[in-house]
C-alpha cells in the first residue's frame, strides 16, 4: 500500500488529509538515488509522521535537502568480518577442545561457544550494516538520523535547524568521510525554569560532504557553519527559497 492509497484511505474515514503538508520525495536528486528503497522509506515515513504532529500548526510543508547513509570503506569491514571470525574461532578451540565440560556444572562447552556465536551477531552485525540501516538527512527545518534497529523498529535522533548553536565537522584523515555534530543548547535550570539538556545529532562517516555543507552553509543559524568551517566560497548560493521550502 502506497502513501497515496493511505490518503485516500484517511479521506474517505473523513481524517484530515496530509497531502497538502507532503511534498514529493526528490526523485530527481542524486543524493536520493544513492538511498536503497527501504531507506528512501525511512526518511517518507519520518516526514510523514512530522507532518501529521504539526498539522494544526500550519508550517510550510518539509523539504528533503539531502540525505546520505554511512559510508563504511571496504577496509573497514574487511577489518569488522576478520575480526568477528577471530572471535568466533578462538572461543570455539578453548570451549569445546579445551575445557569440555565446564566445572561440574555439566555445561558442554560447545553450547557455551553456541550461545557466543549467537550474542556476537548482535554485536558485529549492526556494525557492517550500517549503511543499510541508517541515514542521515537535512530538510527546510529539521536534521534527524533514522536508523532502523536489529529488531526492525525505528530510532530517530532530530533537532530544528534554527535551534542549533554549535557545529562541528571533523574530517578523516585523507579528507574521505567525516563526522558533523550538530548541538542545540537548552536554557540552564533556572528558576521556574526545569532542566533540559542539550540535543545532539552526530552524522557520522559521512561520505557527500560537499552536498551536506552546501545546504547547511544556507540553513544553519548566522555564523554557526562558518564557525564550524562548513561554510565556503558560495555556501549555499545554490539553494533558491524554493528548494527550502519558505
Amino acid at each position: 500500500e502506497t502513501l497515496q492509497d493511505k490518503l485516500r484511505a484517511r479521506a474517505r474515514r473523513g481524517v484530515p488529509r496530509l497531502q497538502p503538508l507532503l511534498l514529493p520525495p526528490p526523485a530527481d536528486e542524486e543524493y536520493w538515488d544513492r538511498l536503497s528503497d527501504i531507506l528512501q522509506a525511512q526518511v517518507l515515513v519520518a516526514i510523514e509522521t512530522a507532518a501529521r504532529k504539526t498539522m494544526n500548526q500550519h508550517l510550510p510543508p518539509e523539504r528533503v535537502l539531502w540525505a546520505a547513509a554511512p559510508h563504511l570503506r571496504t577496509a573497514t569491514i574487511l577489518r569488522l568480518l576478520l575480526l568477528w571470525s577471530v572471535m568466533l574461532a578462538v572461543p570455539v578451540v578453548l570451549l569445546v577442545e579445551l575445557v569440555g565440560d565446564i566445572g561440574d556444572t555439566g555445561i558442554d562447552g560447545g553450547w557455551v561457544a553456541l550461545a557466543w556465536a549467537i550474542v556476537s551477531v548482535f554485536i558485529f552485525v549492526p556494525k557492517v550494516s550500517r549503511p543499510s540501516r541508517e541515514v542521515f538527512v537535512l530538510t527546510s527545518r529539521r536534521a534527524f538520523v533514522s536508523r532502523r534497529t536489529m529488531w526492525c523498529s525505528i530510532e530517530s535522533e532530530q533537532l530544528e535547524l534554527a535551534d542549533v548553536t554549535a557545529a562541528d565537522l571533523a574530517v578523516r584523515k585523507g579528507g574521505v568521510t567525516g563526522t558533523l555534530t550538530l548541538v542545540a543548547e537548552r536554557r540552564p535550570a533556572e528558576a521556574g525554569y526545569r532542566y533540559e539538556p542539550d540535543t545532539v545529532v552526530t552524522f557520522s562517516q559521512v561520505l557527500d560532504l560537499r552536498g551536506m555543507c552546501r545546504v547547511l552553509d544556507a540553513m544553519l543559524p548566522p555564523g554557526i557553519a562558518q564557525k564550524a568551517g562548513i561554510g565556503g566560497e558560495g555556501g549555499g548560493a545554490e539553494l533558491d527559497n524554493d528548494s527550502v521550502g519558505q
